[in-house]
């Protein structure tokens, strides 16, 4: 199984979005998102290779998927 790696700015920003939705939304909003986010994390894992490389060349490498 592959090990997902959460880089310390991705990390700030989730912290972000929580707390505004926190802030100007609802909690259950917060807590769908974090539940979303888990299960993109979740397929991402068990299906590395899902999603279209249309917009690949705009990296190094290609490595970009989007879906």
């Amino acid at each position: 199984m592959l090990r997902v790696v959460i880089r310390p700015r991705a990390v700030i920003d989730l912290e972000q979005v929580i707390d505004y939705y926190h802030q100007f939304a609802t909690a259950d909003i917060a807590e769908r998102f974090i539940a979303e986010f888990r299960a993109a994390r979740d397929l991402l894992v068990e299906r590395p290779n899902i999603g279209s490389r249309r917009f690949a060349h705009l990296l190094k490498g290609g490595a970009l998927r989007v879906w």
